[in-house]
């Protein structure tokens, strides 16, 4: 491997970051702010295609034919959800536990 296929890998692995976050972050904010709309489910339909639509054109775009991008750029997405899940619930677990209490009450 020389150094422009791992600048080319390290590219496809940003571009992976980036579309999580826009993937993710997304659906934090369309659960956070999607029920006090007046059609939820509407709103929550909308996003779910736009998300999956950016996304797989992304992968698409970064992919095209090379099996080692796409996937460079999959470890880029699986890690945005990461990171993304411990910047907004730092604690941990948390939201579980509020939901767990939710059901036995």
């Amino acid at each position: 491997m020389n150094s422009t296929e791992i600048i080319t890998l390290s590219f496809a692995a940003l571009a992976g970051i980036v579309i999580g976050t826009s993937f993710f972050g997304g659906l934090w904010w369309t659960v956070r702010y999607g029920i006090r709309g007046k059609r939820p489910g509407l709103l929550f339909l909308i996003s779910l295609f736009v998300r999956f639509g950016l996304a797989l054109t992304g992968f698409y775009f970064i992919g095209s034919g090379h099996s080692d991008r796409l996937i460079a750029s999959l470890l880029g997405f699986l890690l945005s959800r990461v990171l993304i899940s411990r910047f907004l619930h730092p604690s941990g677990r948390r939201t579980v536990r509020k939901v767990t209490d939710a059901l036995e009450s």
